[in-house]
């Protein structure tokens, strides 16, 4: 017989008068096998339980009902134990093309917890799946039994399972009886009371048992959806005019939008392509919209998470001659964060789309959506702006196996309340046809469309600048509104460029003097081994006609390790400067870059610093202060997709969709004084990535090669006679190529073994073409 019924019997046998939570402390330590229930339960928790249920107690037992099922599901979701089956139905149903949402997915998860298949056949219904499809994935719910999941109680107790790194080995019973006990005590009474219990009703206010209409009603300033996203169009007369007044235009437009937008809203920017058929303006744009975008706000912040000592220190070391008072490294930029940059059709006609999100840390305290307790704290930050939050509560059932709180975040819940309204849902076919950020031309109603599905929620209210227009309309459940362009310029960019932030890495390198270094040639090709600033500053002036190159990306290999991104600008900003030195005028460099994911390591260390980075931006600026002028970008697509950005989770709702980041910034850039060596260059070309990995090994030997389509790019427009430079030559691709043209070049390469290799697969490349 089950410790249960036998529980239930001594509850009529005592009554419920001394220590009612006992009772419950050892019906959960009988059926997990433990002699005595404070042993595993201590006695204040025990009697905190006592003090809210021992009117009921009685009552619930009353019903005669066998807890054994509560008690199972309680452990099947604390320590995941249907985690395989799950996964199993989740895979039988993706071969059939059958998806589900955030909420489906917890219903699933709690119809296997549950051992309940009348909440699956619920989901499916939903779906509208047929009776035969239906029928074929009920056959897979096959939950584990009971035995199991109390035998992995067991097990949990005599040896649990730990996942992080830092953790000692312990005994952790009593958190995993104490997190089972508040569970139970919590699912023993009908949710409503505990949710009254926790958060009492203040005057006009009523009971909502959905979470999020309780926030609605209780924190009214969380919920201004009154401008959650805001675009705006530039002209065609606009870029074509004065630049300058155009860009301090925007940043002024960028404060303000910061300012007004809804946290966790989106503010978008459309820029076309220059009339004269040049898109120098259109990226140079690009790259001031996002560096102000993200760093124009500035103030001392006081998290501990800010060590801006420790990031001064790091500049220091590698920063020769740096001025720490101008450098204020006391002061944290910040602004929008970054999204994405969608590139819309190819030639004379192409429009770039700039999406950057708000997302400032708001203190405004946010009850816990399971037991709606106040007992919270601020735990951290998930990212960078983004509160979360871990409920205190003991008898919150939603504590982890170990006994932690829950945790969330306002924008968590945003995101999970945008998959429950029907009007939100994203179609698939628009998910798809929007899943790469290249793409084919696009009219303007489209991309409106885009941004109104990715971007907002049914009854929000957007606004829109630079489009043709006035009156409000309603488009897809949301009001647009049309708001007029300032005209009034003021010097907002100009301002922002003399910021201390830029104190921090614009900083000239002392030139060396008498350095000799390790040179070898093959063919037309010269390799010299050393660091690419002290190699140049070696160089005559005036040498070259183009330059190529894909330097390190910041912390992305090995052999790319800097302490933040500060240190590695000021190596970029010098080796900049000495290529524009050494170039003729009108010479021309191609300078292939990627906004990738990583930390900048300029606010937080951990990992909550993470962020989409602006190497581009960063690099045009830097270009622009060195005295280059930005004649275009060439959109490198690899026609494959970097990481899983693409991947919604199922979710086809706003909030979850991110499309595949397949391009690349190749900046084609000019020294003036003289018309472009090298000209005509396409807007796009799709390139493979060198394929290096086969069966596990590198074939290629270089971590990071670059396909030869990129040095061809230049070296097919370069005159006769011309000289290439590659400023990092990894394996020399650009001597290697420049040797087929017959064209002289310069690689330098600072790592001895990439060296070594570059040096063996340009004679390799040499014995090729003889024989061809």
């Amino acid at each position: 017989m089950s410790a249960l019924p036998l529980m239930t019997e001594k509850v009529h046998r005592t009554g419920t008068q001394a220590a009612p939570g006992a009772l419950i402390a050892d019906l959960l330590c009988q059926t997990a096998g433990i002699n005595h229930a404070r042993q595993a339960i201590p006695t204040k928790l025990i009697n905190q339980a006592s003090e809210r249920i021992a009117h009921q107690l009685r009552a619930v037992f009353d019903t005669g009902a066998d807890w054994l099922p509560t008690i199972v599901q309680i452990i099947n979701e604390k320590f995941d134990v249907n985690a395989q089956c799950v996964a199993d139905f989740y895979r039988e149903a993706a071969y059939r093309k059958v998806t589900f949402n955030y909420h489906q997915k917890l219903i699933i998860e709690r119809g296997f917890n549950s051992s309940d298949a009348s909440l699956i056949r619920e989901v499916l219904g939903d779906k509208g799946l047929n009776k035969d499809l239906s029928d074929e994935l009920l056959s897979v719910f096959a939950p584990v039994s009971s035995d199991v999941s109390l035998e992995r109680l067991r097990s949990e107790l005599r040896s649990p399972t730990i996942t992080r790194k830092d953790s000692k080995p312990r005994d952790r019973s009593y958190e995993i009886m104490a997190a089972l006990y508040s569970a139970f005590v919590y699912r023993a009474f009908p949710e409503r009371d505990w949710h009254l219990s926790n958060d009492p009703l203040g005057r006009k206010q009523r009971y909502e048992p959905d979470f999020w209409k309780h926030l609605h009603r209780n924190f009214p300033n969380l919920f201004s959806r009154d401008r959650t996203l805001e675009v705006r169009k530039v002209s065609q007369k606009e870029l074509d005019g004065d630049y300058s007044k155009l860009v301090n235009r925007i940043a002024a437009e960028i404060r303000l939008a910061f300012e007004n937008i809804a946290n966790h809203g989106t503010y978008a920017v459309l820029i076309p392509t220059d009339s004269t058929g040049d898109s120098g303006k259109q990226w140079q744009l690009f790259g001031d919209v996002v560096l102000f975008g993200e760093k124009h706000h500035t103030s001392e912040l006081k998290q501990g998470y800010f060590r801006w000592q420790q990031i001064k220190v790091a500049c220091d070391e590698h920063i020769p001659n740096i001025d720490g008072m101008a450098a204020r490294f006391q002061e944290l930029n910040f602004g929008f964060q970054y999204l994405d940059c969608f590139v819309i059709g190819d030639g004379p006609k192409q429009s770039i789309l700039v999406l950057m999100q708000k997302h400032v840390a708001d203190e405004t305290l946010i009850p816990c959506p399971t037991c709606r307790s106040h007992d919270v704290q601020g735990n951290s930050y998930s990212s960078l702006g983004v509160k979360s939050w871990e409920c205190n509560n003991q008898f919150c059932p939603d504590r982890s196996k170990f006994n932690r709180g829950k945790r969330y975040s306002f924008l968590q819940l945003l995101k999970q309340e945008a998959i429950a309204k029907d009007g939100n849902l994203v179609p698939a076919d628009h998910v798809k046809a929007w899943v790469r950020d290249v793409q084919p031309a696009r009219t303007v109603e489209e991309i409106i469309e885009l941004l109104l599905r990715h971007f907002s929620l049914v009854g929000d209210t957007v606004y829109v600048r630079g489009f043709e227009g006035k009156e409000d309309i309603d488009i897809l459940g949301r009001t647009v509104r049309h708001e007029i362009v300032p005209k009034k310029t003021v010097n907002e960019f100009d301002q922002f460029l003399k910021l201390p932030l830029f104190a921090r890495y614009l900083v000239d390198r002392e030139t060396p003097s008498n350095t000799k270094f390790h040179a070898e040639r093959v063919g037309f090709a010269e390799a010299q081994h050393g660091d690419s600033f002290n190699v140049l500053a070696s160089v005559e002036a005036s040498t070259f006609e183009g330059a190529v190159t894909s330097p390190p990306y910041y912390n992305a290999r090995e052999y790319s390790q800097w302490a933040n991104i500060y240190t590695y600008l000021y190596d970029m900003y010098n080796i900049a400067r000495q290529v524009y030195r050494v170039l003729k005028p009108g010479g021309v460099y191609l300078f292939n870059i990627f906004d990738y994911f990583d930390n900048e390591n300029t606010i937080s260390l951990s990992t909550m610093g993470d962020k989409r980075m602006i190497l581009g931006p960063y690099m045009l600026d830097i270009f622009r202060r060195i005295g280059f002028e930005c004649r275009g970008n060439i959109v490198w697509d690899k026609g494959d997709i970097e990481g899983k950005r693409g991947f919604n989770g199922g979710n086809f709702s706003p909030y979850y969709q991110a499309p595949f980041n397949c391009w690349e910034h190749i900046l084609v850039l000019a020294k003036p004084g003289h018309e472009p060596l090298a000209r005509d260059f396409p807007r796009v070309v799709r390139m493979q990535p060198v394929v290096k990995m086969v069966r596990g090994e590198n074939r290629h030997g270089h971590t990071a090669p670059f396909p030869d389509g990129i040095p061809q790019l230049l070296v097919a427009r370069l005159p006769q006679g011309a000289a290439v430079l590659d400023p990092f030559g990894g394996s020399m691709t650009t001597g290697r190529v420049a040797n087929r043209a017959g064209l002289s070049s310069l690689c330098v390469e600072r790592d001895p073994q990439y060296f070594d290799l570059g040096i063996e697969m340009l004679k390799n490349g040499l014995i090729r073409n003889t024989l061809l």
